[in-house]
């Protein structure tokens, strides 16, 4: 992978039931796996665990998040489901389903 995955790191999913959503990479164990957040579907308390693999880089950083998270302070799911809004990464279908609407994809 020519790109660095780092933390607050946007990536899309490329394998499995949510793939084309869009997370940001809330820890990272430096080898083969990711754990990805979303702040709607998948919170911080239940991150998704994804194999580097079956994820594609975007290139794009949340920089407020990533510091936040490399200094240790808390984030919430709200402020990652607004950062992630603002760059343009939406997962209207996850929004949606969240709030109890029928989604077709």
């Amino acid at each position: 992978m020519e790109e660095k995955i780092s933390l607050g790191s946007v990536v899309k999913s490329k394998q499995g039931r949510d793939k084309g959503k869009y997370f940001m990479v809330y820890s990272y164990d430096g080898c083969q796996y990711v754990n990805l957040v979303d702040g709607v579907y998948r919170k911080q308390q239940a991150p998704k665990r994804k194999k580097i693999k079956h994820i594609d880089l975007t290139g794009i950083i949340l920089e407020g998040l990533a510091e936040k998270l490399q200094g240790g302070v808390h984030v919430f799911d709200a402020e990652i489901q607004k950062a992630l809004k603002e760059a343009g990464f939406s997962n209207k279908a996850a929004e949606m389903q969240k709030e109890g609407q029928l989604v077709q994809e």
